[in-house]
This record gives C-alpha cells, sequence and structure tokens, in this order.
C-alpha cells in the first residue's frame, strides 16, 4: 500500500507541474528577407519537436501547444 500511495503522490505531482507550468503559442510572421513582402504558405517548424506550422495569405503562422523553453525555428 505504501508503494502506491507513493507513486500516486508522484502522478499527482507530475500533473501538477504541466497545469502550472501549462502550455504556450508562438504567433509571427514570415517575410521575404529583401523585399519585406509576406510569404503566404511558408511552413514553419519548431526543431527538435514535430511542431510547426504554415504561414497564411499575410505571412502569419501561430504554432499551439508549446512547453515552455527555448526553441529554434
Amino acid at each position: 500500500m505504501k508503494k502506491s500511495r507513493c507513486g500516486l503522490i508522484l502522478i499527482a505531482g507530475l500533473m501538477l507541474s504541466v497545469r502550472v507550468y501549462g502550455f504556450g503559442n508562438l504567433t509571427g510572421t514570415v517575410v521575404d528577407d529583401q523585399s519585406g513582402q509576406p510569404l503566404a504558405g511558408a511552413n514553419v517548424q519548431i526543431l527538435g519537436t514535430v511542431l510547426g506550422a504554415s504561414a497564411n495569405t499575410e505571412g502569419i503562422f501561430h504554432v499551439m501547444r508549446l512547453l515552455p523553453g527555448s526553441y529554434q525555428a
């Protein structure tokens, strides 16, 4: 019984830490380096993850449900 209680407390602690930190969203605009024009349909991938998004017709993208931390795109 002692082991199961410890496991339950550990699981509850992990669930609480995810709730406390939560998820974030990343929004940005992809533009051409020279002209400054938005790049419609550009793909943005967060390196080291399976997360990414495609830019809309105005070059705006939204990546949702990112854990807190530092990323490269």
